[in-house]
């Protein structure tokens, strides 16, 4: 469970979802004020899974929403069973969703992904096949033809610069938040604040496998960034 200060209560459960029997790979989704991009984003993950022929389940996580997000994943549970949501006590950070998410799922494989659709569900099996295959235990993406500001990308390219020469990690887009792991990967990370930005660096100081793979970048959809410039 994700560490709370100062007596926050722990996460409240969205009714309508239920745990799935046997998972094979659980969608980590944190989620702040993205009402309109959740009901086009779950059809699409569950489009995409179908397709590999996966058993599923996707973990929302509401990290303090005020625009009528609980309201939109209540619908959303209620339709789709292998949906499950949870609702943070205020906003509580990217890190304390993500770890409230990875603490509730079941499947062997994780990924974690973004609500904002800036990420594509069709694309979860490039994430996936080095894991299935035992190449790799995480995949981390790297965004081809990024579509953001340049102010952001320019931000980032220097966050990941620096962060490669501190760390020794080899990747190009370590704060791409599109990856997957095996279970244990993720199990073994703690994520205080902040560090859902150096998942890989985590990872790959614990010994694990890690490597990117190339996937593509969406236009925001709606509104702007949740999580601040990188």
């Amino acid at each position: 469970r994700p560490r709370r200060a100062g007596g926050m209560t722990g996460p409240r459960v969205v009714p309508g979802g239920r745990t799935q029997p046997a998972v094979d790979v659980s969608v980590v989704v944190p989620a702040r004020d993205e009402a309109d991009a959740l009901p086009l984003l779950v059809p699409r993950i569950r489009g995409a899974l179908e397709a590999l022929d996966l058993r599923w389940e996707c973990v929302v996580v509401d990290d303090g929403s005020v625009d009528g997000s609980v309201e939109v994943l209540r619908s959303i549970v209620t339709a789709e069973p292998r949906v499950r949501a949870l609702r943070l006590a205020g906003r509580q950070g990217k890190s304390a969703a993500l770890a409230c998410g990875i603490a509730e799922a079941r499947g062997r494989y994780l990924v974690l992904m973004d609500a904002d659709l800036q990420d594509l569900p069709e694309e979860i099996g490039l994430l996936l096949a080095p894991l299935l295959a035992g190449e790799l235990d995480l995949t981390q993406g790297r965004r081809i033809d990024r579509q953001d500001t340049p102010w952001k990308r320019l931000a980032s390219a220097v966050f990941n610069r620096l962060c490669s020469a501190a760390s020794g990690l080899r990747v190009h887009d370590v704060n791409c938040g599109y990856k997957a792991m095996r279970a244990e990967v993720a199990r073994r990370i703690r994520l205080d604040e902040g560090l859902h930005r150096f998942i890989p660096v985590l990872a790959w100081r614990l010994g694990f496998r890690v490597d990117e793979v190339p996937v593509r970048h969406a236009s925001r959809a709606f509104g702007r960034s949740r999580y601040g410039p990188l």
